[in-house]
């Protein structure tokens, strides 16, 4: 059983992903998204961190030549949702027992959940494969 990941997903037009999980290290819990014309960044991307936003950064670096000065500027954004963290009645660990519940009460399926549950799977399995030198592919 892992107690630590990483992983690097690659997609049609260049478009990438990575993300590191573990047990081991502590408290690192990070998602990048990259692409062609700039990446994002997701600090607390399993478990937010305390406060009342969320959020991540999406970078369109610009490299800039001038004669012999060279000039590397981020043009990063901070992007946010105002979210609760820890405890909160609004939190997003919160809402889905509130809307798994709901869905119970109901007892309406919802035709998204298990298309959502088996890409998660297929993509977590690939990721698996791929690390135990099997080339896993999504």
């Amino acid at each position: 059983m892992p107690t630590a990941f990483s992983a690097e997903l690659l997609f049609d037009e260049g478009v990438s992903a990575g993300f590191y999980c573990s047990f081991l290290a502590e408290n690192q819990q990070w998602a990048n998204v990259g692409g062609t014309r700039g990446y994002l960044q997701v600090p607390d991307f399993v478990l937010p961190f305390q406060g009342g936003e969320i959020g991540f950064e999406v970078y369109n670096s610009a490299f800039e030549v001038r004669g012999c000065d060279f000039e590397m500027r981020p043009n990063r954004r901070w992007i946010s949702v105002a979210e609760h963290s820890h405890s909160h009645p609004t939190t997003q660990e919160a809402n889905l027992f509130r809307n798994f519940a709901g869905r119970v009460r109901s007892g309406k399926l919802s035709t998204e959940w298990p298309e959502w549950a088996l890409k998660t799977q297929q993509v977590m399995d690939a990721c698996l494969d791929s690390a135990r030198g099997a080339g896993g592919s999504a």
